[in-house]
């Protein structure tokens, strides 16, 4: 659902919420990631890669998550990839809310190149 027009989105989650269906949504606004290939960091810079910004995960849960304290819907984040992604999303479940998130393993701070 990035880059796609607020009121649509909105209706989405009216709909999902009035027949409880599971929103399921990688967060990533397609704005700020413009030629960033992964996370920006020091890692990035050393490979000399586009860095992605954090911001454009944290500001799409946000947005979603205020959706669903809006609709009642029940939200999933597919692939979150930073610490402050868990953070909106530990505030929104500490609220209460219906929402859960899944991460792959090459985002784990451990995760290393073999």
């Amino acid at each position: 659902m990035s880059g796609v027009a607020p009121l649509f989105i909105e209706e989405h989650h009216f709909y999902a919420g009035d027949f409880d269906v599971l929103i399921v949504h990688h967060t990533e606004d397609p704005d700020p990631i413009g030629e960033g290939v992964m996370n920006d960091g020091e890692l990035a810079a050393r490979l000399g890669l586009h860095g992605i910004p954090k911001a454009s995960e944290t500001i799409m849960l946000e947005r979603d998550l205020r959706l669903v304290a809006l609709t009642g819907s029940r939200y999933h984040a597919a692939s979150i990839t930073c610490r402050e992604s868990l953070d909106v999303l530990k505030r929104a479940k500490d609220q209460g809310m219906p929402v859960t998130a899944s991460a792959s393993n090459v985002y784990r701070p451990d995760a290393r190149a073999r």
